[in-house]
């Protein structure tokens, strides 16, 4: 009778749990004979014997990659911003940066992609705006499908465009009533 007595004032206490005594202490739940935290322990992620894999963590009761998950990204609890995915445990933007490699003008965070490279315009910075007769000899003043004018030669008929995004490096697109909308080098 007396070890039932020292036995249930020792359970009484907070933080002790017997082997064979159903109480954890707050927080806390009995897993086998161990109690454990179901929000943070790997081998008891959300409920008993739940492992995660050895590419996660638990938070909150799931198993998350942190490489890659938007709302714990890097630790628990650190979500993304609208507009960025998490990538190797960084929040980064969804779309590419200036300077940055693209395949799409959707890609690229400035919205133009010129020859696999996103730019701030598609009209190469070396171009210069223009009136008739105002281009140096062998140039020609022509519209651009994106409005302005700019000097520019050596017209590729070959090389059609819809815009001067479609143009290779230093060439931008213009509209020649003979030939149609074409790519030309800077003047």
């Amino acid at each position: 009778m007396g070890g039932l007595l020292v036995g249930s004032a020792l359970g009484s206490i907070p933080g002790v749990a017997w082997a064979d005594d159903d109480r954890c202490s707050e927080g806390q739940t009995r897993c086998g004979d161990r109690c454990v935290n179901l929000l943070t322990n790997e081998r008891h992620c959300g409920s008993c014997s739940n492992h995660c894999r050895s590419t996660q963590t638990c938070c909150n009761g799931r198993c998350v990659n942190l490489q890659r998950n938007e709302r714990h990204c890097g630790s628990c609890f650190n979500r993304c911003e609208e507009g960025e995915e998490c990538v190797d445990g960084a929040c980064t933007p969804t779309c590419t940066s200036l300077g940055g490699a693209c395949a799409n003008g959707s890609e690229c965070c400035s919205g133009n992609c010129k020859s696999g490279t996103c730019v701030a315009s598609c009209i190469p910075p070396s171009a210069v705006t223009c009136t008739p007769g105002t281009c140096p000899p062998d140039c020609f003043c022509e519209n651009t499908p994106e409005g302005p004018s700019f000097c520019g030669r050596d017209p590729d008929s070959s090389s059609s465009c819809g815009t001067s995004c479609d143009c290779p490096t230093g060439q931008f697109c213009v509209e020649l009533e003979t030939a149609g909308k074409i790519c030309a080098s800077v003047c």
